[in-house]
């Protein structure tokens, strides 16, 4: 996986970059639970 690779995955898969946006939410409420 090149930086090709890596550019043109957003836009081929969007799910890629669905699965990062759940990711980063699922941190920020776990950082507010547990803080």
């Amino acid at each position: 996986m090149t930086r090709n690779g890596y550019k043109y995955n957003p836009i081929f898969n969007p799910v890629t970059t669905v699965n990062r946006i759940t990711i980063s939410a699922t941190m920020a409420q776990y950082r507010l639970i547990v803080f």
